[in-house]
């Protein structure tokens, strides 16, 4: 590319130049014939363009090479710079390797020879092009507010332009930019230099807040009104199609509403003057309205339908008989509370695009939208559904928004087999998967309907790709798409929502915050919408601020009962319910939940309901009230249930379970969790795998089925490494170390302490572990390990029992005896093992000083606090002390009974394969007979059980055994 025509020369007075300036992004990082290839294909591709040829042509250009990109001076025509950027955007398509970035300015610069006697331009127009490049990422076309001049008066260019305000660039300067975006070509994101901008002041925002805070209250009323006058952002008018009656009830002609509606919702889209109500939004104004569709609606319901940001509203109704369609269509204004237009159509089943085309029309005129470019047409097109599955895809989009997403996949399914081609069934039906937990499957749906969008329009694009890359869990990128979306239409409320749950959910909380200030700035309704609040609410609680998420939600309660929103209120009220039960004001929680549950089941929210009560369950669950709690979470099971939501469908089976378990009730209690694991599985629940299958692990455990539990603790700390779940990785292989305890393993047991504890993120947890670790080390005769391992767990009550065994082992009963009272009087009421187990070494403590009247006054609060679902280590150890006491009382009758009873334990704890429990039982057998004058037999018992101790690791046995035997 040379330097430019030779009709241009060299000039002693300055030029108004239009520049346009590109690069390739990361140029420098490529490979160098790499950077050859590809300099020399965006050179190609820009002197192909028109707009470049027939400037130069005209010797109206002067180009020049700039290392790792160019810079294009035009001349005269001002345009012809906007032109040339967006044919070579378009171009670009074709190239994704080729990351470009550019900028656009209109200002002096010198023409003069360079040291080559090339003609070459220099001056502050080609410098500022360059500096509002460099803010640039890849796709951006950002603009000077010298050439946004100049395009604002073009009806052309004015609604392309996006201000993005003033911003810092190279040695101080200000400079305001604009970013160029059509719909297709561009990037509509902001600058990535401008996002890190906005958090940090965001963050510079939330330390000066509550000094704000006094001077808001102090003028919230003169702000309000003059927002409104001087608001930045002028408020598009909302129309909500709101949907057509089937009049004669025809069941097999139900889906055409569908059609209708959907379809006349996008012809009246795609527009700057006018905004379209999602049909999702839709669905929920019918619910809220609690009305049947209707042809015509009463100025109470116009009202509410305003008050939530919907100017006109279309209804009607139509009848289908023998395939003939005869349409009525009313056009009513919200605000007025008056029907506009009313009008009939009439045409067949195969003629309905055009029906829907001609009503639209009629529409779109009256509300002075215009008529519909060919470009636009060709992506409703694209849009419509294929005739061959309107009767799946609609009915499935119907009961998509209804929360029916069993019956939805029904539909959906249908409609994607028939028509694999078509992108937007893929999307509804990766949506009616997620819905219902299938979350592996509804993320290759959405790929598909990704690969499948080209050729819609951007919005629908870039929507599809956002929700895959949700699905996917691809937080970034996600973002990203969302980002696009915002700034195209910086105005809608539901892209800035979307970008919101996209931070958070990434991790961006700050941000997310960020932006729903932003939404706060839209011109009310939009801008004071409880679903603001909502979101706020959820952003605040994955960042932990649950003072903060409490405000928002009840804010939003507020806000939707004001407005007549009862499922958004609905909703608001379930996260109270859950803010509220995890600070533990669980009287205020139940509250909300129940009123949350009301509003529900009016409205047939199963979903709702299911939710609801899985809350209220789980607050009588933490009073220990058990039977209301299995009451509770059998509810939200037969609702989950009904409409198929497998998530939490496994969600409810596993609290049924933890009921059932805390009952007693082990063997309905491990077909509960067997349920949810096979539930998880089918749906592919890679994230709640690990923590049922560490629950069933620990169940088995219970049951005694220790080779069982093994392997189903094994395969949980497998699938929760697989899921980078540390949290559930560590309390599995806590889990396994005590089932290994109990079989013998006491070296493998230590090493999966160890590892459990290194990897805990949670203190309690680790410190409940650091207590097993410490127990484990005082059985192998570690006191000095053991003693600083429950020096570690310090806070923990069970560690100061822990610590009082010790004692006992080190053979100071009277001390040991004094430490468990007092840690007995720090248990919680509620952790009924941790009880038992102070208990037990108390009833140990006291036969060491052969205090056999007071370890006998012990036993009956001992007996009736464990449980056949106790751990086996207590209950047998609560056996075989329950027989040393009874031994201890010297009557023949008694010793005899002792000895049965501690038989009885030897048999049931080697046939479950738990060595150490059978030596506890065996050593108590030799003392007993030792104590009673069978000295022979009792020696030749305890020096086996010594031998057999020593071999196994079990060294505090090993030690007694030996103390009895030289006694």
């Amino acid at each position: 590319m040379d330097s430019g025509p030779t009709g241009l020369q060299p000039s002693e007075r300055p030029e108004i130049a239009h520049v346009l300036f590109m690069d390739l992004i990361a140029f420098t990082t490529l490979p160098m014939e790499e950077q050859r290839e590809n300099l020399k294909q965006l050179q190609k591709i820009v002197s192909g363009t028109p707009a470049f040829q027939e400037a130069d042509r005209g010797k109206r250009l002067i180009s020049l090479p700039t290392g790792d990109g160019m810079a294009l001076a035009f001349f005269g025509d001002p345009i012809s710079s906007v032109e040339c950027a967006l044919e070579i955007a378009d171009s670009l398509r074709s190239y994704p390797n080729l990351k470009v970035r550019m900028g656009l300015n209109s200002g002096l610069v010198y023409q003069h020879l360079d040291i080559n006697t090339n003609l070459n331009v220099q001056g502050g127009g080609i410098n500022e092009a360059q500096r509002i490049m460099d803010a640039g990422d890849a796709g951006h076309i950002l603009v000077s507010k010298g050439t946004a001049g100049l395009l604002e008066h073009l009806k052309r260019w004015a609604p392309h332009l996006d201000d993005l305000g003033e911003h810092e660039v190279k040695h101080g300067k200000k400079i305001h930019f604009y970013n160029l975006y059509t719909g297709e070509l561009g990037n509509p994101a902001l600058p990535a230099r401008f996002r890190a901008e906005r958090a940090r002041a965001s963050r510079i925002t939330a330390r000066r807040w509550l000094l704000a805070a006094i001077a808001v209250a102090a003028v919230a009323a003169a702000g309000f009104a003059l927002y409104q006058r001087y608001s930045p952002i002028k408020r598009k008018q909302y129309v909500a199609v709101m949907g057509f009656e089937n009049a004669k009830g025809n069941a097999e002609a139900s889906w055409v509403n569908g059609d209708l509606t959907d379809n006349m919702r996008a012809q009246l889209g795609g527009t700057d003057k006018l905004r379209t109500i999602s049909g999702q939004e839709s669905a929920e104004m019918w619910k809220n309205l609690g009305l049947t569709r209707y042809e015509s609606l009463s100025r109470n319901a116009l009202a509410q339908l305003k008050s939530t940001g919907a100017d006109f509203v279309v209804v009607g109704s139509y009848t289908d008989q023998g395939k003939q369609i005869h349409l009525n269509v009313e056009l009513q204004d919200a605000g007025e509370g008056d029907t506009i237009l009313t009008f009939t159509e009439e045409g067949t089943e195969a003629e309905l695009d055009r029906l829907v085309a001609r009503s639209a029309a009629r529409l779109r005129e009256k509300l002075g939208l215009g008529e519909l470019s060919p470009q636009r047409k060709g992506q409703l097109e694209m849009a419509e559904a294929p005739p061959s599955i309107r009767e799946f895809y609609y009915p499935g989009l119907t009961k998509l928004r209804d929360y029916e997403p069993q019956q939805a996949r029904s539909y959906l399914k249908r409609a994607v087999e028939i028509e694999p081609a078509f992108p937007l069934g893929h999307a509804a039906y990766a949506e009616a998967l997620s819905e219902l937990g299938y979350d592996h499957e509804a993320t290759e749906e959405a790929r598909q309907a990704v690969d499948l969008s080209k050729g819609l329009s951007f919005e629908d694009q870039q929507s599809i790709e956002g929700r895959y890359y949700a699905m996917a869990t691809k937080w970034e990128q996600a973002i990203v798409a969302y980002e696009k979306l915002y700034h195209y239409k910086k105005d809608d409320l539901e892209y800035g929502l979307q970008l919101a749950k996209a931070q958070w959910s990434g991790g961006h909380g700050t941000a997310a915050l960020a932006t729903l200030a932003e939404l706060r700035k839209l011109p009310p309704p939009e801008g004071a919408d409880p679903r603001i609040d909502l979101a706020e609410a959820e952003t605040s609680v994955s960042m932990s601020d649950n003072k903060g998420a409490l405000i928002a939600a009840e804010s939003a309660a507020r806000k939707a009962k004001t407005s007549g929103a009862r499922l958004l209120r609905a909703r608001a009220l379930h996260w109270s319910c859950a803010i509220l039960r995890t600070s533990g004001e669980a009287d205020k929680a139940r509250l909300a939940c129940e009123e949350s549950r009301s509003i529900s089941r009016d409205l047939n929210d199963k979903l709702g309901i299911a939710r609801a009560v899985t809350i209220l369950g789980t607050i009588q669950f933490d009073k220990n009230d058990l039977p209301g709690a299995q009451r509770l979470y059998q509810e939200a099971l037969d609702n989950a249930q009904q409409i198929g939501a497998q998530k939490d469908v496994s969600g409810s089976l596993n609290n049924l379970a933890m009921v059932l378990d805390a009952q007693g009730q082990l063997e309905p209690a491990r077909k509960a969790y067997e349920k949810a694991l096979s539930t998880q599985r089918e749906i592919g629940a890679k994230d709640e795998i690990p923590g049922t299958l560490n629950n069933l692990g620990s169940l088995m455990h219970k049951q005694g089925d220790l080779a069982a539990a093994q392997s189903t603790l094994e395969e949980a700390i497998a699938a929760a490494r697989q899921s980078n779940a540390k949290g559930s990785q560590a309390d599995a292989l806590a889990n396994l170390a005590d089932v290994l305890t109990e079989r013998g393993n006491l070296a493998g047991a230590e090493q999966k302490y160890t590892e459990s504890i290194a990897i805990q993120p949670d203190k309690s947890n680790k410190a409940g572990t650091l207590v097993s670790l410490a127990d484990l080390l005082v059985t192998e005769g570690k006191f000095s390990e053991a003693e600083q391992r429950y020096g570690e767990a310090q806070g923990n009550a069970a560690s100061k029992t822990g610590l009082a065994a010790l004692l006992l082992a080190k053979g100071d009963a009277p001390k040991a005896e004094i430490a468990v009272r007092a840690a007995m009087k720090d248990l919680a009421k509620d952790d009924a093992d941790a009880a038992s187990q102070a208990r037990l070494v108390l009833v140990q403590a006291l036969l060491s000083q052969k205090k056999f009247t007071e370890a006998q006054q012990e036993l009956p609060p001992l007996n009736a606090s464990v449980k056949a679902a106790s751990p086996a280590a207590l209950r047998y150890g609560a056996i075989i002390a329950a027989a040393r006491v009874q031994a201890g009382t010297g009557a023949a009758s008694n010793i005899t009974g002792a000895i049965g009873s501690l038989q009885k334990v030897t048999r049931e704890a080697k046939s479950a394969g738990m060595p150490g429990i059978e030596l506890d039982a065996r050593l108590a057998i030799g003392e007993i007979e030792l104590a009673n004058g069978k000295a022979p037999v009792a020696r030749k018992e305890l020096a086996e059980v010594q031998r057999e101790a020593s071999q196994k690791g079990f060294k505090l046995i090993e030690q007694r055994a030996a103390a009895a035997i030289g006694g």
